[in-house]
């Protein structure tokens, strides 16, 4: 009699638990604006791609994803409608848009603990105030971020590379490359960092103290292939092009450029 209210007991437990999970839901997207409110938690991962568009993501204190698009025009064709995919269980939030969506830019406002991964065609990315893990590539566009906690991969085939780092320092692995393009590093306090850079036909600028190096110039094409600490050494900082500069800015100096602005 008791093993049967142990099964009884235990069937009930489980669809209490099934009862509370959350069915995946499609939000179509038919205007320039949507808004998804999350239940469950903000720790997720959005997930998005846009083509011929450019795409901003920033991060607030909000319990909800909000996408707006600039220019907004749909031209209802194609079998899969442009939407939002919602699955709260699996803690995933992914933005679909398809070929017959078209806008100037894409802007998604999103809770600051959510991890990112995006890609972009001929598309400028901006990133900003993401508390999570970050994957980002763009071909033919520029890529800038600011403000990141989490961990960073970003990669574009032609066009710069921006960081401005957190004012928490560096904690987490990041790694920035392009093929033809600069690669800019700007923090407002000193970092502790491995650092790694590269580059075939550029130089490595720095304002942060070096401690210890080993490679240096390419003698036989210029450029420059270095391995490095950045202050006491720590997270790798991975910096790489094929074409173009370097340029670390930071610490002291920024410091006082940020003084003298206030002055």
């Amino acid at each position: 009699m008791g093993s049967f209210r142990k099964v009884v007991a235990g069937f009930i437990a489980l669809a209490a638990g099934l009862s509370c999970m959350a069915e995946p839901v499609e939000i179509p997207i038919t205007s320039g604006h949507t808004d998804v409110e999350l239940t469950k938690g903000t720790a997720i991962l959005v997930t998005v791609v846009v083509e011929d568009m450019d795409l901003r993501i920033v991060g607030d204190d909000c319990l909800n994803v909000i996408l707006d698009i600039e220019k907004f025009e749909y031209d209802g064709r194609g079998h899969r409608k442009p939407h939002i995919f919602l699955d709260e269980d699996e803690k995933l939030l992914s933005v679909y848009l398809g070929r017959h969506v078209e806008g100037k830019r894409l802007t998604l406002t999103v809770p600051r603990e959510v991890s990112v991964k995006a890609r972009g065609q001929d598309s400028s990315a901006e990133i900003e105030f993401i508390d999570g893990e970050i994957e980002i590539n763009t071909v033919d566009g520029d890529i800038v971020l600011k403000g990141l906690k989490g961990g960073i991969v970003a990669n574009t085939v032609d066009g710069d590379i921006s960081i401005q780092m957190s004012n928490t320092g560096m904690k987490n692995p990041i790694s920035l490359a392009t093929v033809d393009g600069e690669v800019f590093v700007e923090t407002q306090v000193e970092i502790d960092a491995d650092l790694f850079a590269s580059s075939i036909d550029g130089a490595l600028k720095t304002e942060l103290p070096i401690q210890v190096k080993v490679g240096g110039f390419r003698s036989n094409w210029g450029g420059v292939n270095v391995q490095t600490k950045l202050g006491k050494g720590g997270a790798l900082l991975s910096l790489r092009t094929i074409d173009g500069d370097i340029v670390i800015k930071g610490g002291k100096a920024a410091e006082q450029t940020a003084a003298e602005a206030e002055d």
